[in-house]
C-alpha cells in the first residue's frame, strides 16, 4: 500500500512503478483519491527469476486517500483500508509492504506521520518495519542541502523508531522518465516478501 499526506505524490509513484498513467495525480489542495484503488502489474522478469515462488503473482499497489485531508479525516481512511485488507486476506493476497512518502519541501512535518504508520502496520500485522520504505519525495523542488538537512531530521526524529526496527529510507526526485528509484524501492518489497516464500 503506497500513503502519505497529500501532495506527496502517491499517484505519481503508482503511475512510474507500473509505467502507465492510470492513477488520477492531483495538483490542488485536497485528495483526489477518494477510495481505495488498486492498480496491477505482473512480477517483473527480475524479480519472477529472483523468487520463482513469486513469478505467478502480480503485483497490486494500493492507492489511498491522502492523510490530513480536509473532508476526511485519517482514522476513516485507515477504516477504509483496514476493510480493504480484511477482504483480500480471504483472497491470498499477502500484503508485501507499505511505502510511506514524504515531500521533502514541506517545512514542517505532521505529528500524524508516526501515529498513522503505527496504526497501519498494527492494521497490516507486519511485526517488522523492514517492510516499510520511507521515501522522501519532491527533490526537484529543493535545493540539496535543504532536503538532506528536513530528510536528516526526519530521520532524527519522528522517523527514527522505524529506523531501528527496521524500515528503510529512500529518495525520489522529479517522477518523469526517472524509474530508477521506483525500481529500487520495488525490489525492496519484493526481496521482503520473497525472503517469506
Amino acid at each position: 500500500s503506497v500513503i502519505a499526506p497529500i501532495g506527496a505524490g502517491k499517484s505519481s509513484f503508482i503511475n512510474a512503478v507500473t509505467g502507465r498513467a492510470d492513477a488520477v495525480v492531483g495538483h490542488g489542495l485536497e485528495s483526489c483519491t477518494k477510495e481505495l484503488q488498486e492498480f496491477k502489474m505482473p512480477m517483473p522478469l527480475e524479480l519472477a527469476n529472483k523468487y520463482p515462488s513469486l513469478r505467478s503473482r502480480n503485483i497490486v499497489l494500493v492507492d489511498t486517500p491522502g492523510f490530513d485531508d480536509i473532508y476526511t479525516d485519517d482514522s476513516e481512511i485507515l477504516r477504509r483500508i483496514s476493510l480493504w485488507l480484511a477482504k483480500h486476506y480471504s483472497h491470498d493476497v499477502t500484503v508485501g509492504g507499505i511505502v510511506y512518502m514524504a515531500d521533502i519541501s514541506k517545512k514542517r512535518m505532521h505529528k500524524s506521520t508516526r501515529t498513522n504508520l503505527e496504526m497501519f502496520d498494527k492494521l497490516c500485522g507486519l511485526g517488522s518495519y523492514r517492510h516499510v520504505a520511507l521515501v522522501t519525495t519532491q527533490w526537484h523542488t529543493v535545493l540539496q542541502k535543504e532536503g538532506e538537512d528536513r530528510e536528516q531530521e526526519l530521520r532524527s526524529t519522528l522517523w527514527k523508531e522505524f529506523i531501528s526496527k527496521g524500515a528503510t529510507i529512500f529518495r525520489t526526485t522529479s517522477f518523469p522518465g526517472q524509474l530508477d528509484g521506483h525500481h529500487q524501492i520495488l525490489m525492496h518489497i519484493i526481496d521482503c516478501v520473497g525472503k517469506q516464500e
